[in-house]
Parts: structure tokens; C-alpha cells; sequence
């Protein structure tokens, strides 16, 4: 029964996780110091080209919700995440941008917990302004 407790945890483990406390409405940033952002790029045909002006209006964001940027030293992972690609003229995909951290359960095995997370898909002739906007919305109080 031993060896198989790991696999019954795994089974019932996203159960137990999703009642964890997740805040669509956190607008309270103070308490997440040392941030890393990280850029998640997984879109083609021109689709998001504005990559260089998101990082730079979402550390601003993150520097201005009171939160500090630190890709050494971090708790904490800010995650701008674009998905899609281009389908004749029109550019169709997904935006993501969440607030995560990890908790190691066991040695050697690490989970990812959500603190905030919203989304967005959209078709439109970029996905640019939609990245502008979900990281926008993310911070609104």
C-alpha cells in the first residue's frame, strides 16, 4: 500500500489543489516581493510583434503594484503567455497572464499554484493590443 500512495496523491492531488485560494479580484500586490517575469512567446505569423513594449509596460506595472522585479533571487513568476498564430488575414489566439508561485509537495516534486490568472482569446489582424490590455486589466483595482 506504501508504494502506492504516491500515485492515489497524484490521482486526488488537483482536487486538493483547486481549493487552494484563487482570487480572480486580488488587486493587492504588495505581498508578492521578488518577481520574475517571464515572456512565453508561442505565436507566429506576425501576430505579436510587440513584445519589447509588454515588457516594458508590465514591469512598470509590476514595479507600480508594489511588487519588486528580481530574475535571480524570485518567489514568484509573472507570466505574460501568447498562444496562436495566423489563419489567412486574421490573427487568432490566446492571452494568459497570471501571477504563480511554486510549493514543493515532496523532494523532488514541485507544483505550480495560481494566485491570479485571466485570459482572453481573440481574433483580430494582431494580438498585440489585446497582450497590452490583459496585462492592463491584470493590475486594475
Amino acid at each position: 500500500m506504501k508504494k502506492y500512495l504516491p500515485i492515489l496523491f497524484l490521482i486526488f492531488f488537483p482536487t486538493i489543489l483547486s481549493a487552494l485560494p484563487f482570487n480572480i479580484n486580488l488587486t493587492e500586490f504588495k505581498d508578492y516581493k521578488e518577481v520574475k517575469l517571464k515572456l512565453n512567446d508561442n505565436v507566429n505569423g506576425g501576430c505579436w510583434t510587440n513584445l519589447k513594449e509588454v515588457r516594458e509596460y508590465t514591469e512598470e506595472k509590476i514595479k507600480n503594484s508594489g511588487m519588486t522585479l528580481n530574475n535571480d533571487q524570485y518567489a514568484y513568476t509573472f507570466v505574460v503567455d501568447v498562444q496562436g498564430g495566423r489563419i489567412s488575414n486574421t490573427c487568432t489566439g490566446q492571452v494568459t497572464v497570471g501571477l504563480y508561485t511554486g510549493m514543493e509537495i515532496k523532494t523532488g516534486i514541485r507544483v505550480l499554484i495560481t494566485i491570479k490568472e485571466i485570459g482572453v482569446r481573440g481574433n483580430d489582424t494582431t494580438l498585440n493590443n489585446k497582450v497590452v490590455d490583459m496585462v492592463g486589466e491584470f493590475f486594475k483595482k
